[in-house]
């Protein structure tokens, strides 16, 4: 496994924490860390060689390495910061049919397939089909990486899981989860942005289990590059409880409560758009049923306020619970 991490030593000084805080502790250190990292990179890349000094071949080979290491040490090491009350999701992967609504056994194995998206990225998928049950599954893995380190590894019980999925405690349950993450490990994702690609790579990097006193416990590993589609701008917070409210079998309406999440005041889309969007196998004449009864489970859930199907468009008004933004940023990624 390559690590990401750059390594510093700490003064201590910055590992004197109170009492009081010391539930804060890993993340304090992590922020330490990063910021003495960065100044440290800066400073050594403006001492490199003044401006009226022409570049060494070796001068300007640190010089690029340091701009690659600030960028490193500042997108790569941790996730965005939410609350327990949300997940959070990349743009790029609830406005596609990257996780679609379909519900089948049966599932294709695709290879390089471009997937349908209403982002400004560009999508490439290689896999197993996948639901959104493994979106389900994915998210719980991102939001339990989201308090440390990127490059650390990830423990849990199934147990633990599917209390936070909100699922039946049953053993096909646990069965189901274990099909799912080995599933999310075989993968390939391509996510670019015209030229430049955001993160190119599986959805979880590496996966291992061991069973003691009938507990099954799970280690996972994620890309430290992953967080190149977590950034403020790109990614949504989703309401939990309001998934599982909707529960695991509406997959249209999970799909919608995701896709509408993205966006402040969703604007009119046609029935057909959301169909391609979605992922759905059904007939264009099934979907319409389905996402009129997905309209109204959202309207249930107080997700939406009201919603209209007039000549094939789609309107939705969100309730105000719907706007949510990152707890640690000023920004918003909802448009």
């Amino acid at each position: 496994m390559i690590s990401h991490q750059n390594k510093v030593q700490v003064s201590p000084e910055e590992n004197k924490i109170s009492e009081d805080t010391k539930q804060f502790e890993p993340i304090n250190i992590t922020l330490a860390r990063r910021i003495k990292r960065i100044r440290e990179i800066a400073d050594k890349q403006n001492s490199i060689v003044t401006p009226q000094e022409p570049l060494s071949n070796e001068a300007e080979k640190s010089s690029r390495t340091t701009k690659y290491d600030i960028g490193k040490v500042i997108i790569q090491e941790v996730l965005p910061m939410w609350d327990d009350f949300n997940r959070g999701a990349p743009n790029p992967v609830i406005r596609s049919s990257l996780f679609s609504v379909q519900t089948t056994e049966a599932r294709s194995f695709v290879k390089k397939q471009t997937i349908y998206s209403s982002s400004n990225h560009q999508i490439s998928y290689t896999g197993e089909q996948l639901q959104q049950e493994d979106l389900s599954v994915w998210l719980c893995i991102i939001h339990m990486a989201r308090k440390q380190s990127i490059e650390n590894a990830i423990y849990f019980t199934t147990y633990q899981l599917i209390k936070d999925l909100g699922w039946k405690m049953h053993s096909d349950t646990y069965a189901r989860v274990k099909v799912i993450l080995s599933r999310l490990k075989v993968t390939g994702v391509t996510i670019a942005a015209g030229t430049a690609t955001a993160y190119e790579g599986s959805l979880i990097e590496d996966i291992a289990r061991s069973e003691n006193n009938g507990q099954t416990f799970w280690m996972v590993q994620l890309n430290p590059r992953i967080t190149g589609i977590f950034l403020s701008d790109t990614t949504t917070l989703l309401e939990w409880e309001v998934r599982k409210q909707i529960g695991k079998k509406a997959t249209v309406a999970l799909w919608l409560h995701a896709y509408y999440s993205s966006h402040r005041n969703p604007f009119p889309i046609s029935v057909r758009k959301l169909y391609e969007l979605c992922g759905s196998s059904n007939r264009l004449t099934g979907f319409r049923v389905n996402l009129n009864n997905a309209l109204i489970k959202l309207v249930q859930v107080g997700f939406l306020e009201s919603y209209t199907v007039e000549k094939d468009i789609v309107s939705v008004i969100k309730s105000k619970r719907g706007n949510i933004k990152l707890v640690n940023s000023d920004s918003t990624s909802l448009i």
